[in-house]
């Protein structure tokens, strides 16, 4: 029997949505060589859901969701399941809350990494339940397929700077031209408290080289790409390999330019000197605060003085750095705040993203708010709101959630003052974008009337 199966990619309320949704990609794609016809549906980039739907006749229609994106979820569950279809959903929201999602109406919920697991869903025509992957179902790295790009609509994709001008991430990326994204591994050994990694326990698993390079030469003639970000949670904790992946660029004389995440702790001179010639752009440093006891909170094993020296290393050799930053840690006090001012000040990044911190589902952080009575009731959290911008859940008794947002948007405005390169980047950008980066200074300094 052919089995059919729909995955939906639902819209938020946000621009976040910037890239292509590779997780899916990548889940389709192994399925689909397993002989499951697969379709995605895919509502951010302008699929209508229901007429996909109804159009495909699937046997099973699926869902992916991240904690912002599960209301508009559950909300098209509802609709889909009206007509009649089974539903079923995965991704690090329904993992971390599996029991929750199912008693909201979901047939089945997928916990963990899903290929094999959905494919055995799926051939078994299983219809109710929880199902686990087991670790025996996790994929080597040579079984995760790079993506079949023809389930998405690449062309929407690959002109994301064209929609998303104002995106800091994308600095890196000229108006007009074409960018792709790629996963080169999976899983990360860190556990910040604040991040999935902590319940995820699954291994790290990384692209050989030759792979990569192989989907890089397939995105240039297939789609003109010469932009790459790599989503990687850290691209260069495999040193060999990164040094590897761009020694190759170099002698096969690749033109491309690339950016992607990195611990400070990963890199060294030589890594960095390399990755420029490769072509490397930027690195976003997860720097997070400038107070090595708030770094040791978030359980962030690093080091405020080795992010100071990566920084600079950075900009020795014209890569420039892309820093994180997140304000109501618990614990944060005023003087905590003075010494991450300071440090941005001192590092000099050349774009800066400043985030309230959140308490996702399944994190550390999460369950250490619930143990604190920091967690209203599930159904009172609008999970729509989950993505660093609001701050959704008081976490440090010395600030409140209002003061929280103050010193995030002073904060901002006061590295735009000081560092030069970013305010003539911003005036930039005002004078080429004004409509685009109206509505995201609104949407990034004022909080929605809900909260």
């Amino acid at each position: 029997m052919s089995h059919k199966l729909a995955i939906i990619n639902p819209r938020t309320s946000t621009a976040i949505e910037s890239t292509e949704p590779l997780n899916i990609m990548i889940l389709g794609t192994y399925l689909k060589n397993a002989g499951i016809q697969v379709k995605i549906i895919d509502e951010v980039a302008g699929d209508d859901v229901v007429k996909e739907t109804k159009e495909f006749s699937p046997d099973l229609v699926g869902f992916t969701s991240t904690t912002c994106s599960y209301p508009r979820a559950a909300q098209l569950m509802k609709t889909i399941k009206n007509l009649g279809y089974t539903t079923i959903i995965g991704g690090v929201h329904a993992s971390a809350l599996p029991e929750s999602v199912l008693n909201e109406g979901f047939d089945m919920v997928v916990v963990g990494e899903g290929e094999k697991t959905l494919l055995k869903i799926v051939s078994e025509e299983r219809q109710k339940g929880i199902f686990r992957t087991e670790k025996a179902d996790i994929l080597k790295a040579e079984e995760i397929p790079l993506p079949d790009r023809t389930l998405v609509n690449m062309e929407f994709y690959i002109r994301v700077k064209d929609r998303t001008p104002h995106d800091p991430n994308l600095d890196f990326v000229p108006i007009g031209a074409k960018m792709a994204t790629m996963l080169s591994s999976r899983g990360c050994p860190f556990n910040c408290i604040f991040c999935h990694n902590t319940w995820r326990g699954i291994p790290v698993r990384f692209l050989r080289p030759e792979v990569m390079i192989e989907e890089i030469e397939r995105l240039i003639s297939h789609y003109g790409i010469r932009y790459i970000w790599f989503l990687d949670d850290e691209f260069f904790l495999n040193k060999s390999r990164a040094s590897s992946f761009c020694e190759q660029l170099i002698r096969k004389r690749i033109k491309i330019h690339w950016a992607t995440s990195v611990r400070p702790d990963s890199l060294d001179e030589g890594l960095v000197s390399i990755a420029a010639l490769a072509g490397c752009k930027r690195l976003a440093f997860g720097f997070e605060s400038g107070s090595q006891r708030i770094l040791d909170v978030l359980n962030k094993r690093s080091n405020v003085e080795e992010n100071l020296a990566i920084a600079s290393l950075c900009h020795k050799y014209n890569i420039e750095v892309s820093g994180l930053i997140m304000v109501g840690n618990p614990t944060e006090t005023k003087y905590d705040i003075k010494l991450t001012r300071d440090f941005i000040k001192k590092s000099k990044p050349d774009s800066l993203c400043i985030s309230v911190l959140t308490p996702f589902p399944g994190t550390r952080l999460w369950e250490w708010c619930r143990e604190q009575g920091y967690l209203p009731d599930a159904r009172r959290i609008d999970f729509s709101n989950f993505y660093y911008t609001y701050a959704t859940i008081q976490i440090p008794a010395t600030f409140s959630t209002k003061e929280v947002e103050r010193i995030k948007r002073n904060m901002l405005i006061e590295a735009y003052l000081f560092n030069q390169k970013m305010r003539k980047r911003f005036i930039l950008k005002m004078f080429k974008h004004p409509i685009a980066m109206l509505w995201k200074i609104l949407g990034y300094f004022y909080a929605n009337k809900n909260q």
